[in-house]
């Protein structure tokens, strides 16, 4: 790891600490500086982990399968996707992929520390801006016409056409960056984090498919069974 001038790794950003009442508890939580990744893990770093053997691979992306139809949607073995979010993976392989790039995933804390612009407490990374497709992939009007050649009936989070019917390329969005440059803190993939909610972890950040408002912000939580496996997941790392 090549360390910046922050002290951080390349490809991660320095965020510093603070405490702020946690909008999903409304307990006061203190948190350390840390890093964190600039952007969601994409296919093209998960692939060495795999190599190596250290990581199971994502589920596989198949094109037409009426019995597998979410799998449409994963970017693992899909053409021309290698810098779009690995996604497919439950927490487990997520865990292991931090690990391996002797990292971790961060908690939820850390996560929505940054998403809120730390102790400006922003709703979203983006400030107080409404949702839309200028700052987020969520569903916009492509996603929902996507979603209909596959015989899916899906909302839309906003009217327009955001550019990417299912996941983007990390970082397409640079307008919803946070305060220290962070890219998808809010959209593109629901991103698994180190933090235990009954037996469950928990995902936080909406995703490419999110249509309700309640969940396209920096205090969401969403805790799945580690083993849930799906295309709206993804994670990143922290250090």
């Amino acid at each position: 790891m090549v360390p910046t001038a922050t002290g951080c790794p390349l490809g991660m950003a320095a965020i510093s600490g603070g405490t702020f009442v946690v909008g999903a508890t409304s307990a006061s939580v203190t948190l350390k500086p840390f890093c964190l990744d600039v952007h969601e893990v994409t296919i093209a770093e998960y692939g060495p982990c795999v190599d190596a053997g250290a990581c199971a691979a994502p589920s596989e992306h198949i094109e037409k399968d009426p019995n597998h139809q979410w799998q449409h949607f994963c970017n693992w073995g899909a053409p021309g996707r290698s810098w779009q979010p690995v996604n497919c993976v439950d927490w487990f392989r997520a865990d292991a992929y931090c690990t391996f790039v002797h990292r971790r995933l961060p908690t939820a804390e850390e996560f929505e520390w940054a998403a809120r612009n730390g102790d400006a407490g922003d709703e979203h990374p983006w400030g107080a801006g409404p949702v839309e497709g200028k700052v987020t992939n969520a569903c916009g009007s492509e996603c929902v016409q996507n979603a209909a050649t596959l015989g899916l009936s899906w909302l839309s989070a906003y009217p327009e056409d955001d550019g990417w019917p299912e996941t983007a390329p990390v970082g397409s969005f640079r307008a919803g960056d946070d305060r220290w440059g962070v890219h998808d803190l809010v959209g593109n993939m629901s991103e698994w984090t180190a933090t235990e909610d009954a037996g469950r972890r928990v995902l936080m950040g909406g995703n490419w498919s999110t249509y309700g408002h309640e969940w396209l912000n920096a205090h969401a939580r969403d805790p799945q069974a580690p083993s849930e496996n799906n295309s709206a997941y993804g994670f990143r790392c922290a250090l």
